[in-house]
């Protein structure tokens, strides 16, 4: 017997009812004869469309009476990062690990020595400073791109490289003291990097000193450039850099070209950023050095080994993990499907293509924050969450046949997810999550539930912008979590099964949506939805006793003693049973 034949008979008999019982009793005895009929044909267990609709159980068919919730399922989407994948595009070289290095040359003639000996208040009482993340603890050479990405460009940074992967001498007062533990005062940032030059057999009364540099001013930061030519015991400044009458924020730019006349066959060129407090940087790149006779040096501080930053970006807490390490996204995600059938385009870099597991520091930086988890997903330095982002999207873009741009409000992505439910009280269900949505114009982001198998959903949660009442563009809508309480916020149908499908949909180059730690609890049952029969299996031999307990309950009650109707036959979860669970009892029947 079909679905729909079934689903018909019932029907027929609901709608008799209503208008005289005697009628309903005809159309039930139809349904029953019928049923008779096919239970002999499909034997216990299946149907003629070949679909399984028995659950074996040893569990007595009991009352439920537990009252604690347990747990479902829940996922908070840690431990994929060994199937993680790093960014692809040029613009996103930064999240693969090489951030800066403190080893510049070692070994070797052209090295750079990094002198932390006088960072700390007062100056030397800390020698090597206290900052937790190595890369911002006085001196290092940078990736430039890591840098901007990890600090954001703030009032500037950087001339050194944007347009093209670079590295570079920087001192970064302003991120030091994003990570200082424990907390320093004012002025305790004092740090060095210099290297000796061998002018052996040139003329050092003729030298020629250039290198490209970025400072930027605030109080009383100072970027000094000097030479040595006695091994350090004495100094000659070539190149102070200071506020003087300078507003803060001004950005100061070389090139510079400083002549020199040298004292001996050794100099010693040291580039200091010192006197700071949580002010800006300085930054410096191909340092050249020649003389008039030949001598010719230069150092663009390009292929240095290079390792990853270790902590998240500033303000998160604690710092402590490292990322940056080409664990940036995965779409393989155990038990969700992403459905992109509805996206009108196609991102070229795949992590920003629809839903996707992002590591969260690494999505913040790649997309240079904007406000990007305003809402604190836990650790936040060593998270993954769900993120859909139509903003990076949409940087990307291209449309189905591969040409830019991809259309107008073409962003449509869901993640669904199904849960058995078989051994849980779907009357008793709480969904919690928590989400940052920022919202913009038509982008709506929208948490569903299904109990159909997907055929009908109940929205539990609508984000979208809303100017008349008080969500204007630009809001971020957080759930800290959000609770979704069956009975209140939703009404459930007792199912073997649930789908939740989250969805960021009728996006246009707008913001995103994150989704993390989503808990799915109900109370435990001991009991098979829908056995009216009492013999712990749900088939076709149970749709006589479903009819017999809604037109006979006295009868039903005599010949089923141990099982109560209003347990186990309660679909839509209103405490008792009646007509309008006959939907429900046809659902679990053909397997959801």
């Amino acid at each position: 017997m079909s679905f729909f034949f079934l689903s018909e008979l019932f029907a027929k008999a609901r709608n008799a009812v209503a208008k005289n019982r005697q009628l309903w009793l005809g159309a039930a005895a139809v349904v029953g004869g019928l049923l008779a009929s096919e239970i002999a044909m499909a034997q216990r267990g299946a149907t003629n469309d070949g679909l399984s609709s028995t659950r074996e159980t040893t569990k007595p068919p009991t009352i439920f009476q537990q009252s604690v919730l347990s747990t479902v399922a829940f996922d908070d989407f840690e431990n994929l990062h060994p199937t993680m994948l790093p960014f692809t595009l040029p613009a996103n070289v930064f999240a693969d690990g090489t951030d800066y290095s403190t080893d510049i040359r070692s070994g070797t003639a052209r090295e750079w020595i990094i002198d932390n000996s006088q960072m700390g208040a007062p100056a030397g009482s800390l020698p090597g400073g206290v900052c937790e993340e190595p890369g911002y603890n006085g001196w290092t050479a940078m990736d430039v791109a890591s840098w901007t990405a990890e600090q954001g460009s703030q009032i500037g940074r950087t001339t050194l490289g944007l347009a093209a992967r670079n590295t570079a001498l920087v001192a970064d007062p302003d991120a030091y003291y994003d990570f200082d533990n424990p907390g320093q005062p004012g002025l305790a940032y004092h740090s060095y990097i210099y290297r000796d030059y061998d002018l052996t057999g040139f003329d050092e009364t003729d030298i020629e000193i250039s290198f490209d540099y970025e400072f930027a001013i605030e109080n009383a930061q100072r970027g000094t450039v000097e030479v040595s030519f006695d091994g350090g015991g004495s100094w000659t400044l070539i190149l102070d850099l200071v506020k003087g009458a300078l507003p803060n924020d001004t950005i100061l730019l070389g090139p510079a070209t400083i002549p020199v006349v040298g004292t001996s066959s050794t100099m010693r060129l040291r580039i200091g950023c010192i006197d700071a407090s949580n002010n800006w940087w300085f930054a410096v790149d191909n340092v050249h050095v020649t003389t008039g006779d030949g001598f010719d040096d230069f150092e663009d501080f390009e292929g240095l080994p290079m390792v990853s930053f270790l902590n998240a970006p500033p303000g998160a807490q604690p710092p402590t993990s490292s990322r940056f390490d080409g664990t940036d996204f995965t779409n393989v995600i155990p038990n969700w499907t992403i459905d992109n059938s509805q996206m009108l385009g196609i991102c070229l870099e795949a992590g920003y293509d629809g839903w996707n597991a992002m590591d969260v520091r690494c999505w913040v930086n790649e997309q240079g924050g904007q406000g990007r988890s305003l809402f604190d997903f836990g650790v936040f330095n060593a998270n993954s969450v769900l993120v859909c982002d139509p903003d990076a999207f949409y940087d990307y873009d291209v449309d189905l046949n591969g040409n830019p741009p991809a259309p107008a409000n073409g962003f449509n992505s869901y993640i669904t997810r199904t849960y058995d439910l078989s051994d849980f009280d779907n009357c008793t269900l709480q969904i919690s999550m928590e989400y940052e949505c920022r919202v913009e114009n038509n982008q709506r982001g929208t948490i569903e539930v299904s109990f159909d198998g997907g055929t009908t959903w109940l929205l539990l949660a609508d984000l979208i912008a809303d100017p008349d009442n008080g969500i204007p563009n630009g809001t971020t809508l957080l759930g800290g979590p959000a609770v979704f309480v069956a009975g209140s916020e939703f009404t459930p149908l007792q199912s073997n099964t649930m789908k939740l499908r989250i969805g960021c949909t009728n996006a246009d180059n707008n913001w995103w949506f994150a989704v993390d730690n989503i808990l799915v609890e109900a109370e435990t049952i001991d009991f098979v939805k829908g056995d009216a029969s009492g013999d712990n299996t749900l088939d076709f031999l149970d749709v006589d006793p479903f009819v017999l307990a809604l037109l006979d309950p006295v009868g039903y009650a005599n010949q089923f003693p141990n099982v109560d109707p209003a347990v186990v036959l309660d679909f839509n979860c209103d405490g008792q049973f009646s007509f309008l669970d006959i939907d429900g009892f046809i659902n679990v029947l053909f397997g959801n």
